[in-house]
């Protein structure tokens, strides 16, 4: 876990789960909130999630852009053989610590 200070206002959170997905929730620091999550089961719903969220801070969000987005971009398509094993995931993130300057 690393937190830094003086960047601005607002907040980013990051979760990663290897077995499970990701989620990336971008505040302003004002009025506008962006989150995007990824899940690996494709079947999964997201409703619920989207739905849980809502009554978690009150609904005092509301969805005002929803973009479903298949799986890849263009004529790409990751299959779950393509994503990274949650040891190769665990290794690839511990090397990001590298390239963050430790004052």
């Amino acid at each position: 876990k690393q937190s830094f200070t003086g960047m601005g206002e607002g907040v980013i959170i990051l979760c990663l789960n290897p077995t499970t997905g990701s989620i990336v929730l971008v505040w302003d620091g004002r009025k506008h909130v962006d989150i995007s999550f990824y899940i690996l089961d494709n079947q999964q719903e997201t409703e619920p999630f989207i739905n849980a969220l809502l009554d978690h801070v009150d609904n005092k969000l509301k969805v005002a852009l929803r973009d479903d987005m298949p799986r890849g971009t263009g004529r790409v398509i990751n299959f779950a053989s393509d994503i990274r094993s949650a040891e190769e995931l665990k290794e690839f993130y511990n090397s990001l610590g590298d390239l963050v300057q430790k004052d």
